[in-house]
């Protein structure tokens, strides 16, 4: 029996009509009919909202699962096999249409005959359901023609290929089938000495293929592949300065996925230096994009901006629509690294609408992912769910396993909020599955968090244990806040302190500590270094101008208050981190390189998320934090920022209501101390800081809540009370 038959059944079982059906599982109902139909195949996250609706026992939602993963295994043959036939020019017979007419008249069958199958395209259909060609790109085919000789025979065959993997590059659907076009197009070029200006354009859109496939492991040989074409054009003496920037950006990408940030920006610089003087070209769209992200890398919003800008402003007056999508799309991804949360939602609704003009379901995709994890940031769960559960059907239907791990990953945080442990760890276990095979360890190790935490939650800790020890295993050199995300969540998890010792003990054996640049897991216990004279102390009964303080906020959102302590109140998405350095903070100057800071943290009630601490500013490129609250609401953290790269140095866990912070600074080294009482202190950790001058001193709060470790919604942000403050000095 087939995914629809049961599904039909199952829906006239519980007495609910398809627009009902549909109503409750959040899809519209022509939507519903088509897959009763079978024009088109549930997803995993529809299944499951089936499955919840439709009250399907666990035998009943097994066998939907399997019937569906059948059903998907049997039209990919079908698929397959067509196309096959199609590059031998052999005749096919057409396959028969799932469609049932009477049973979903809504959907009609008058779109049109395919040109290479001879069958009936379903208008609502992204690409023919017979042939798995994208719609697009049926009016691009072209039909090999017999010369009369064999060069001609193969240049036709070349173009045949390079313009149906365009077509399909273009959508983002059948990537692994658009690979094996191009890599057949440029055997038979390279042997029939194809003019080098055509074969670089076959090798750049083979490396775009490679990137939109999303593996790890085609880092290499997309710089292999690119520095090839760049030697060709070089020994053809060709002025193809589109292609050559285009394969420099295909190089850098490369370098990326290695993990060589050095060549990767200096690829990049030496592509956009190239961009001022050369007109539009659609091989010149990923270049601005590159130039734009290193431009956000290194601190240069406005550079970036006007590379995005630019792109948008030359692609609209070139019609190609899909290059101003992905123009708005990157824009509102830096609005959202510069925690302009609400800006950035609103760029990513309207990049949706030209990447939908363009047939461009790639980045339609990517676009509705990173929607959702926006509007989660701002605590709109149903909204995030909306698009995480778009997200994941379009990143199903393209195949790219990278973003349709990132969309389960969003939806499983949202079900967690709303204490759906079971389904937010579905949806995790799938994210890591993807992730997994892309190859991409840190992600992993990350989402492996998310699921220890979910599963810590519905009752399963030793599965969860498990889950937190692979995430140490595979948390990289470069990932030190991860291992402490991993090590607050085991911490949290075991309740004697001798079994967390033990559990480090035996991380560090397997290499984590090596893992995690010395990242001290433990507060060691340690005696503090008064300097001689405390040269101010504070208890915030006044207002804030009588005594020197000077008050950021630099989106204007937050608020302060006075009067027995201070309270800081601080709006969703304002943070210290990357970009990101809207966190409002009430600093002031000190005289001494020398000195010591000490404060008492509480909460304003019981019900509001407190996260926040001591700041040390030197400038936005380095600073120094100790906080309470990111990585659980008892957990404390030292981050280190230098040259705008944070790193979490240690971290610790009290469990007290009002917490001692304290941060020393003798010479080039500061340490991070807390206490639950003021007198017993934990040294968290200890960093060297070579800068000249002493810093700028003050209090923070935080609003970037991480919810996948704070479950809610949190549509206030948070607030972080301050008993005292004091500074002493030699």
């Amino acid at each position: 029996m087939s995914s629809q038959e049961l599904l039909r059944g199952w829906r006239k079982r519980s007495g609910l009509s398809q627009r009902r059906l549909a109503d409750a599982v959040g899809y519209s109902s022509s939507y519903i009919g088509r897959v009763e139909a079978g024009s088109t195949l549930p997803s995993k996250a529809l299944c499951f909202a089936l499955a919840s609706v439709l009250e399907l026992s666990d035998r009943e939602r097994d066998e939907l699962f399997q019937t569906v993963a059948m059903d998907r295994r049997e039209s990919r043959k079908d698929r397959a096999r067509v196309r096959r036939a199609l590059l031998r020019d052999e005749p096919t017979e057409p396959i028969a249409s799932p469609l049932d007419v009477e049973e979903a008249p809504a959907v009609s069958r008058a779109g049109g005959a395919c040109s290479r199958c001879s069958t009936s395209i379903l208008p609502e259909s992204r690409y023919c359901h017979l042939c798995g060609i994208p719609r697009t790109s049926v009016e691009l085919v072209v039909r090999r023609e017999h010369g009369r000789d064999e060069g001609s025979r193969t240049h036709t065959r070349i173009k045949a290929y390079e313009r149906l993997a365009e077509a399909s590059l273009a959508v983002g659907l059948n990537l692994e089938w658009a690979e094996e076009q191009l890599s057949k197009a440029i055997d038979m070029g390279v042997k029939a000495d194809l003019p080098t200006e055509d074969l670089v354009s076959l090798f750049v859109l083979l490396g775009e293929t490679w990137l939109w496939r999303g593996q790890c492991e085609h880092g290499g040989r997309m710089v292999r592949l690119a520095e090839d074409g760049l030697r060709r054009l070089r020994a053809s003496g060709a002025p193809d300065e589109d292609a050559a920037a285009a394969l420099g950006s295909i190089a850098a990408l490369g370098h990326r996925l290695l993990g060589n940030a050095d060549q990767w920006r200096q690829r990049v610089h030496e592509c956009s230096s190239q961009l001022i003087e050369l007109p539009y070209s659609r091989q010149l769209r990923l270049p601005h994009i590159l130039a734009a992200e290193v431009g956000m890398e290194e601190g240069r919003d406005e550079d970036a901006l006007d590379w995005l800008r630019t792109l948008a402003s030359v692609a609209e007056a070139s019609g190609d629509r899909a290059a101003v999508g992905h123009a708005r799309l990157t824009e509102a991804s830096l609005l959202a690294r510069q925690g302009k949360g609400q800006e950035a939602a609103t760029m990513f609704q309207e990049a949706l609408a030209p990447c939908s003009d363009a047939g461009d379901v790639k980045h339609e995709g990517m676009c509705l992912y990173l929607l959702a994890e926006q509007r989660l940031h701002l605590g709109q769960l149903r909204r995030a769910k909306t698009r995480a559960h778009q997200a994941i059907e379009i990143m199903e239907e393209v195949g790219h396993k990278g973003y349709m791990g990132l969309a389960h990953w969003v939806y499983g945080i949202a079900r967690y909020c709303e204490g759906a442990w079971q389904d937010a760890a579905e949806h995790y276990r799938t994210a890591v599955e993807m992730h997994r095979e892309t190859g991409n360890t840190a992600l992993q190790a990350r989402t492996l968090v998310c699921l220890g935490r979910a599963l810590l939650n519905a009752g399963e800790a030793s599965e969860a244990l498990s889950c937190l020890q692979e995430a140490l295993r595979l948390a990289r050199p470069q990932a030190p806040t991860l291992v402490c995300w991993a090590l607050a969540a085991v911490e949290e998890a075991v309740s004697d302190d001798r079994v967390f010792r033990e559990f480090v003990r035996q991380a560090d054996e397997d290499g984590v500590d090596e893992a995690a640049h010395s990242v001290q897991s433990i507060p060691a216990p340690s005696n503090i270094t008064q300097p001689a004279r405390r040269s101010y102390y504070d208890e915030f009964t006044d207002s804030i101008p009588d005594h020197g303080w000077l008050w950021e906020d630099p989106m204007g959102d937050c608020l302060y208050q006075t009067g027995g302590g201070l309270d800081i109140h601080v709006a969703n998405g304002r943070g210290l981190w990357d970009i990101n350095l809207s966190a409002p903070r009430l600093t002031r100057q000190v005289e001494h390189a020398d000195f010591a800071v000490q404060v008492v943290v509480g909460c304003t009630d019981r019900e509001t998320l407190s996260i926040g601490g001591i700041l040390l500013w030197w400038d936005a490129a380095n600073a120094a934090r100790l906080e309470r609250g990111s990585f659980g609401r008892h957990d404390i953290a030292f981050i280190a920022r230098q040259n705008r790269r944070d790193v979490a140095i240690g971290r610790g866990r009290l469990e007290t209501e009002r917490t001692f912070l304290r941060v020393e600074k003798r010479g080039t080294v500061t340490q991070a101390f807390c206490s639950s009482d003021g007198g017993e202190w934990y040294l968290i950790g200890a960093t060297d800081f070579a800068m000249d001058g002493p810093p700028t001193i003050g209090l923070y709060g935080q609003g970037c809540i991480q919810r996948e470790i704070h479950p809610g919604t949190f549509p206030e942000g948070t607030a972080i009370r301050f008993e005292s403050f004091e500074i002493w000095t030699a």
